[in-house]
């Protein structure tokens, strides 16, 4: 009798172990998805920069030059002047608002003037913020992405 026993002990114990094994299964799905969101997310920001920057050097339209080059060329003729900056924002403001939809971002050339170049937001109420960098010629440009 004493066996019989034993022997259901062993069976009810095995079965609520089996039971609590989808239980964990679950809490650790649910947990890894609401962690990957986040990091997806950070993952396509820093894309969208980089790859902006990277799109911007690439000759568009069968022209021979790019965003980038005619931006470089705008501030080389200029001296890199207020004036060089203001006119190179003129092409860069509507390309980078096509080009990153609703995303808020901010275009620097860093090597010559270190001045912002186009943006569109406000980056000191950024969260997560994204930055590629690109050279062309003498300049350095920095994207600075985020949403």
């Amino acid at each position: 009798m004493v066996s019989l026993m034993d022997e259901k002990g062993l069976i009810f114990t095995s079965d609520a172990v089996l039971a609590l094994i989808p239980v964990f299964i679950i809490i650790v799905a649910v947990a890894n998805v609401s962690d990957s969101g986040s990091v997806s997310k950070q993952v396509r920001y820093i894309q969208d920069a980089q790859d902006t920057l990277e799109i911007m050097t690439a000759n568009q339209n069968g022209l021979n030059s790019n965003v980038l080059q005619n931006i470089a060329s705008i501030l080389a003729l200029n001296n890199n002047s207020e004036e060089g900056i203001k006119e190179a924002e003129k092409i860069a403001g509507p390309y980078l608002n096509k080009a990153l939809g609703n995303s808020k971002y901010s275009l620097m050339e860093i090597s010559e003037r270190n001045k912002t170049i186009a943006s569109r937001g406000d980056i000191k109420e950024a969260r997560d913020i994204s930055v590629g960098f690109k050279s062309y010629g003498k300049y350095i440009f920095k994207l600075y992405v985020w949403n």
